[in-house]
């Protein structure tokens, strides 16, 4: 579960992408620009998050085996 700051990142960080892609709403998206941003994303991105999200599926999969394919806390 994230911290009150890193909610309050996300949440800013949210509202500015939802700001920018409104204002370019009637722009044509190219494979280039698709690619940059996530180019951009993955580099911004620290790994340490990427590595939490990595621990975790071992996780998350025995508890999908657990309650055979039913909810879970995740």
């Amino acid at each position: 579960m994230p911290n009150e700051t890193e909610f309050a990142n996300t949440y800013y960080d949210a509202q500015l992408d939802l700001e920018r892609r409104e204002n370019n709403g009637k722009k044509q998206r190219t494979m280039m620009m698709w690619r940059n941003a996530l180019q951009t994303t993955w580099d911004t991105r620290p790994i340490e998050d990427v590595q939490k999200l990595f621990d975790r599926q071992p996780t998350i999969m025995e508890a999908i085996i657990a309650a055979e394919g039913g909810r879970t806390k995740f």
